[in-house]
């Protein structure tokens, strides 16, 4: 073979090799946003505003997400914050969450569940929940810290546990009803969900000690001028970012 081939294929392999390394190296970079989620009006697109606006704003159902870097405008007391972080808005619509949530996820280290309390539908906030709790690339590769916020939450301590443990039912039954259906078309395991727990009942903070994965929930007003937890959860989830 030519000298002069040789050393240019020699060096076609050498720039393949580092870009291949590049890549992989980029590919698996962990990322610093917060991605906020739930069902359509839960509040999620207020507390984006909130944040990103300090105010709270009117919003409306859309199909689109809401993405952006700021500097939070949010302040509690005397605090402000002063570095610029990731956030993402994504829909509750089911015809386009799921795949804005697999868009983003990657780039993910903060998500935050909302729920609206005052009108709580447990059966389609459960659905949601168990899409996101078994996706494999959250619980397998980016293991996001997981916020569950109860939105509009001017009700009793036994009135919260309840909602909670109501959730978590409605959780497990459906955890049954998708491994009843997946053993009887005998589907491949690997295109299956992850299981959303091994025991046979489920609690939050049960599948945060099963994934490794951290679980805070937490009842607060996402709208309210002044909410000592939401001010206390948003500087936890802000300030790890």
């Amino acid at each position: 073979m030519d000298a002069t081939l040789l050393t240019a294929i020699i060096g076609l392999l050498v720039i393949v090799a580092i870009a291949f390394i590049f890549l992989k190296g980029k590919s698996t970079k962990k990322g610093n946003a917060l991605m906020i989620t739930g069902l359509c009006q839960s509040g999620k697109t207020c507390l984006f505003f909130k944040l990103k606006d300090g105010k709270i704003v009117q919003s409306h159902t859309s199909v689109k997400e809401n993405y952006a870097k700021f500097v939070p405008k949010i302040k509690f007391g005397n605090k402000s914050f002063d570095k610029e972080i990731e956030v993402v808005d994504i829909p509750g619509s089911t015809r386009v969450r799921k795949q804005l949530i697999n868009e983003y996820l990657p780039i993910t280290k903060q998500l935050i569940y909302v729920l609206d309390s005052s009108e709580l539908d447990i059966s389609a906030n459960a659905e949601f929940l168990y899409d996101i709790l078994t996706d494999r690339k959250l619980t397998d590769e980016v293991k996001p810290a997981i916020t569950i916020i109860f939105n509009k939450s001017d009700i009793s301590f036994y009135v919260k546990n309840q909602i909670k443990r109501d959730l978590e039912k409605e959780l497990i039954t459906i955890h049954n009803t998708k491994k009843h259906q997946h053993q009887s078309i005998d589907e491949d395991a690997s295109s299956a969900p992850n299981p959303l727990i091994e025991s046979k009942e489920f609690t939050f903070e049960g599948w945060s000690t099963f994934r490794n994965i951290p679980v805070n929930i937490e009842f607060c007003s996402i709208a309210a001028e002044s909410d000592a937890t939401f001010e206390k959860v948003i500087d936890s989830v802000i300030s790890s970012l």
